[in-house]
């Protein structure tokens, strides 16, 4: 779903949120398509408009995975699946949006190959990585997933700085594809630390905050009455 501004608050915060890390010797589970548009996003050509692009993907897609490889470091990708009826206006408004860069001059409109995906699960099979796609978002069995093998998740959505996991997002991470390096340098993020910079919020709290400003599936002004209600005074005991 995503929580608008909220990586950009983290981000003005870094220092506070972000610790450093090596990232070596252990698994992850990453967000497929979140990986698949930041390298093509950022080693595409700028080409792109003109359709094709399949072998920067595959060659940034396999590098990726070998800089992986050499950490020690075993991935597990989990994609997304269907959309559900409704999130369709969403979908539709983000489609839309899509369709606007896609008109808009080679150099300010990165647009995925039609078949990027298909060559995604190819790389992934000849490589034996372990994937899976789900039926529907996979947000929540990533998040179940990382705490159940205990290990970091490496996505670029809003919506894991609000989950109990280790986070890295994608442009923390130190991409020395064409280097022989073994450990990945990058860093990580904890929610422990949000916590704590406002009074120690109780973590129970985390799915509300998820359903009140990251919402793709009710209307954001349901919530408008509750958000806007005045808190009634407290009689004196």
């Amino acid at each position: 779903m995503g929580i608008p501004g909220l990586t950009s608050f983290i981000n003005r915060n870094s220092t506070q949120y972000f610790e450093n890390l090596q990232l070596k010797d252990t698994l992850v589970i990453i967000d497929g398509y979140a990986l698949t548009n930041f390298l093509y996003r950022l080693y595409e050509n700028q080409t792109s408009a003109f359709g094709g692009d399949y072998d920067v993907l595959a060659k940034v897609y396999t590098d990726f995975i070998n800089l992986l490889t050499r950490s020690n470091v075993t991935p597990i990708f989990v994609f997304d699946g269907a959309y559900e009826q409704r999130k369709m206006e969403t979908i539709m408004s983000r489609m839309s949006q899509r369709i606007q860069s896609y008109g808009q001059s080679i150099k300010s409109a990165e647009c995925m190959p039609m078949f990027g995906s298909d060559i995604i699960f190819d790389i992934l099979n000849d490589m034996d990585i372990p994937h899976v796609n789900c039926d529907f978002e996979a947000d929540s069995e990533i998040v179940v997933l990382a705490k159940l093998l205990d290990c970091p998740v490496i996505s670029r959505d809003s919506d894991f700085y609000i989950n109990t996991v280790l986070y890295i997002p994608l442009d923390k991470i130190i991409l020395d594809l064409d280097s022989n390096v073994n450990v990945i340098n990058c860093q990580v993020y904890k929610v422990e630390k949000l916590l704590n910079e406002f009074g120690g919020l109780n973590i129970d709290y985390l799915p509300l905050v998820a359903a009140l400003l990251g919402n793709d599936y009710i209307r954001p002004d349901t919530f408008s009455s509750l958000l806007l209600k005045p808190t009634p005074n407290t009689p004196n005991t």
